[in-house]
């Protein structure tokens, strides 16, 4: 399955474009299969039933270098790892700002 980048993606994760089986794309942390098959879709149009059938079998043995790993869409979105409590801290004075800016738009 060739791998598309898109300009929301970071050096982890990439889009599995799956259009060559399903005809879908799904955000993936990188591999070792999808860096040898990115850019290469004419090869895998030539090599797409042995290419499933590899991926599928490592799906089922578990196997991480060929399996995907899905990251969801907003993976692409992570800029930084912080701790829980920093971002808990950070949501709950955004929530009381907005609260106490625009009580009548949020509470009725």
């Amino acid at each position: 399955m060739p791998v598309r980048t898109t300009p929301c993606s970071r050096k982890r994760t990439t889009w599995l474009a799956a259009r060559h089986f399903a005809g879908i794309g799904d955000r993936v942390i990188r591999n070792t299969f999808t860096n040898a098959w990115h850019g290469r879709d004419q090869d895998v149009l030539g090599h797409r039933q042995e290419l499933a059938a590899q991926v599928r079998a490592a799906t089922e043995q578990g196997d991480g270098t060929i399996a995907p790993t899905r990251a969801g869409s907003a993976a692409g979105l992570i800029d930084a790892i912080e701790p829980a409590g920093e971002i808990v801290r950070r949501l709950v004075a955004e929530a009381e700002r907005v609260l106490r800016e625009r009580p009548g738009q949020v509470v009725r």
